[in-house]
């Protein structure tokens, strides 16, 4: 048997130790920020829908204990004259 021939790996130098840690602006920590923000909002809504949690869902309406969490949505807009109850109506149901 003939023995293998030595195979020569070249690993390619370092990356430069500043790569990827260039100063960024401002308004990227402001859109980052203002994205947290709207992900929280989005988060409170579902918890206090969910759990009833008082703010704007009382326990008794939460969807654990049998509520729906689109009524108060969903039937707001299709009373009162909306041109778009119709639409609503077929939807909701």
């Amino acid at each position: 048997m003939s023995a293998l021939p030595a195979t020569r790996v070249t690993v390619p130098a370092a990356a430069d130790a500043t790569t990827g840690t260039e100063k960024k602006g401002w308004g990227y920590t402001v859109l980052g920020l203002t994205r947290l923000m709207v992900g929280f909002t989005f988060l409170w809504a579902f918890l206090d829908k969910t759990f009833g949690l008082g703010f704007s869902t009382p326990t008794e309406k939460s969807w654990l204990n049998g509520g729906s969490p689109t009524s108060g949505f969903l039937g707001g807009s299709i009373e009162g004259g909306n041109p778009f109850a119709q639409v609503g109506g077929v939807i909701a149901s």
